[in-house]
Parts: structure tokens; sequence; C-alpha cells
């Protein structure tokens, strides 16, 4: 499966002057939808969760000098270059299997909350070795209202990680090869479980593992990859 997302529309808008730069937030929220409807994917947050991100981006901002979240400037950059690819997730993966949602390494847990927000009724959870963050999204999640996300301190290049074996879809932003993606997050799966890697560039399949599910955009390309 492979489909094309016109993310280029928001990044020429922007540049044509046409963005919305608003402090006020009946604009946030035309700024976040418009934002989520111009990546093209088949899901879309309501108001409710669209108000929920735009809080979690801006505590992204404000505690990024004290927790090193982020170099992104403002809440908008948080909420773009973050959050709204998360929604990406149910394009790649159709059907989630059963079971957590992990996001390995994911640092603010701000993919990790659009995820939560879109999935109420499943357990997702923030994986990251640096506490800083980890003490961070358990803040946010509860100032948020986002039940359902959870952080764990974990380093997933050692032994004893939290929750393996328990995962029925882990998330990764690649961090060296998709080989070591899915060496790193396949110790966490549930026997049929799915690792979701966002890459900039197509990587080569590694034995045992088959891509289940792909989608292209403009910054780079999300596979879903299943063990044979």
């Amino acid at each position: 499966m492979e489909c094309r997302r016109p993310w280029d529309v928001w990044l020429s808008c922007r540049a044509k002057g046409r963005a919305f730069h608003v402090k006020h937030g009946a604009n946030e929220l035309k700024q976040a939808s418009w934002a989520a409807s111009a990546l093209g994917s088949r899901v879309a947050p309501d108001d409710e969760a669209l108000g929920n991100a735009i809080q979690y981006a801006k505590l992204v901002c404000e505690w990024s000098g004290a927790a090193d979240l982020t170099a992104l400037p403002t809440w908008s950059d948080v909420l773009r270059e973050l959050m709204v690819p998360a929604l990406l997730l149910d394009d790649v993966v159709l059907g989630l299997p059963a079971g957590f949602i992990g996001d390995l390494g994911g640092g603010s847990g701000a993919a990790a909350a659009m995820i939560a927000l879109m999935h109420p009724d499943r357990k997702v959870v923030l994986l990251d070795a640096r506490r800083k963050k980890v003490d961070f999204c358990r803040y946010a999640a509860r100032r948020c209202g986002i039940p359902n996300l959870e952080s764990e301190w974990t380093r997933v290049s050692g032994g004893g990680r939290a929750g393996e074996g328990e995962y029925g879809v882990v998330t990764v932003r690649a961090f060296g090869t998709v080989e070591r993606c899915l060496r790193l997050a396949g110790g966490l799966l549930q026997s049929r479980g799915v690792v979701a890697i966002w890459t900039t560039r197509m990587g080569v399949v590694p034995q045992g593992w088959e891509s289940v599910g792909r989608v292209v955009w403009s910054k780079g390309e999300v596979t879903a990859y299943q063990r044979v």
C-alpha cells in the first residue's frame, strides 16, 4: 500500500503569508485543524482532541529549556512537525493489533500524545532513556487530561526493557538503520505485533521481517513491519 500526502500545501501557504499566525483559541484550533487536514490522513482529530494537542504542544515549548525537549521554536511547529505526522499511524497500520501502543525514543512524548488522543481506549506508552523527558510526559499527560498516556524510563540498547512482549504496535522515529530500529523495537512486540518507522528514505527490509504498509509524504515515509 502506498499513497502520497500533500504536506507541501502547508509549506507553500506559509511561504505566501497565508498561514494563521494568531494567539486566540478559535484561530489556534483553525490553524491546528488546517495542519491536520493538509497531511491527508484518513483520520482527523476533533476539536476536543486538537485542543488537548495544542495544550500539550505549548507545554513542550514552555518546558523545553528545562528538560531539553525540542529545538522547535513555537507550539505550532511542535504540532506540525511532531504531533500531526503521528496521525499517519492509522494509515500505515490498518486495524491496529491489540495490546499497548509504544513510542520508542519519543522524547517529549508529543507524538505519543497525539496517538493517545486518537485512541482513548488504548494504553499508549512513551519509552525513553532520558528521565527528564519521561517525567515531563507524565506531567503533561496529567495537565492535558490524557489518562491513557503513560511513560516509562528504559534503555533501549540494554536488557530488561519495560513491557517486553506487551505491545501490539511500537512506533519509532528512525535512529540508525532500519535493522537497528527493528532489533530494538522487536523485543517489545507481541507475536504478531507491528513496528512503524518514520524515516526520511526507504530502507532495505531486513531478513525475518516483511513490510505490511507504507505511506509516503513530503518529509519522508512511514513503513510498518511485521515478523514473517
